[in-house]
């Protein structure tokens, strides 16, 4: 059930809160695009602005579990790793 239903339109449903926006009941695509994320409101704006930082967060969170998994490994299996960083191999 929508949680605006019995709302008429063009109420106001709240503020965006990464920019203030007025997030109304519409058929606006700001208003329409909106979420409701753990109780922050996110106008559509915000939401498409933040495309690229979440793919790029996306990318680097991929990484790191790779990387970490890989440490994983050569731990289990030789008691030491290579640091990606420094090249060295270091003890666990």
């Amino acid at each position: 059930m929508d949680e605006n239903e019995f709302m008429h339109e063009g109420g106001l449903i709240g503020r965006c809160s990464i920019c203030s926006y007025k997030i109304r009941k519409s058929k606006g695509w700001q208003d329409t695009a909106s979420i409701n994320k753990q109780g922050k409101k996110v106008c559509g704006a915000c939401l498409y602005e933040l495309i690229n930082p979440a793919k790029r967060a996306e990318k680097l969170y991929a990484k790191t579990v790779k990387l970490t998994g890989k440490k994983e490994q050569q731990i289990e299996k030789h008691g030491i790793w290579v640091n990606p960083e420094t090249g060295r191999i270091e003890r666990a």
